[in-house]
């Protein structure tokens, strides 16, 4: 399903214009390289509802600052136009090209401002990325359950539903914003 409001020509660049990305310590432990996606939140899917009081905390009015949007794709044309990690433009998204692992709230944020988001790729196949639950007890969803609510829009989970994070090689297990690095964008480049 596309939305009119972005049915124009997929379109995929290099983004060469001013952006500051400060990697923590984790984020060189990832066992993937960093893609950087900068595109409009209609474009990218999301599977859990948010938390109206949260949004107020969040302020966005000078540009993206903070971690980016955690993503994943299951669209083997995205995939393919940016075989190569970096920072890219993304237009023309079909619904479900790109999904929300985590930053549902400053999503929402976003399309309430008619902003822009920053988002990184997290592949969903990757066997080091894991779904748990946000308080430690009950039975966490699948990444089937997940990948079959991003690619249709009219199903969402409760808020708080999912909490992914990163195995890493000592076993340790940690939230994503942990291996995320914090940008800063001042202006919307698209």
């Amino acid at each position: 399903m596309i939305y009119p409001e972005i049915e124009k020509s997929f379109r995929v660049e290099r983004y060469t214009g001013p952006i500051e990305v400060r990697p923590k310590e984790k984020y060189y432990a990832l066992p993937f390289p960093t893609w950087l996606f900068i595109t409009r939140p209609e474009q990218v899917a999301r599977h859990e509802r948010f938390i109206e009081e949260k949004l107020a905390k969040i302020n966005m009015s000078h540009g993206w600052k903070g971690n980016p949007l955690a993503v994943t794709s299951f669209s083997e044309r995205l995939l393919s136009a940016t075989r190569e990690p970096g920072v890219y433009l993304l237009e023309g998204l079909e619904y479900g090209e790109l999904g929300i692992l985590d930053g549902h709230h400053r999503h929402e944020v976003a399309m309430r401002n008619n902003s822009f988001v920053v988002a990184q790729l997290f592949p969903m196949d990757t066997p080091q990325l894991i779904l748990q639950t946000w308080d430690g007890t009950g039975t966490p969803l699948t990444k089937e359950e997940v990948r079959t609510v991003l690619l249709d829009p009219e199903l969402y989970f409760p808020p708080r539903s999912t909490r992914f994070g990163i195995v890493e090689e000592n076993g340790n297990i940690d939230g994503l914003p942990a291996f995320q690095p914090h940008v800063t964008l001042p202006f919307s480049p698209i």
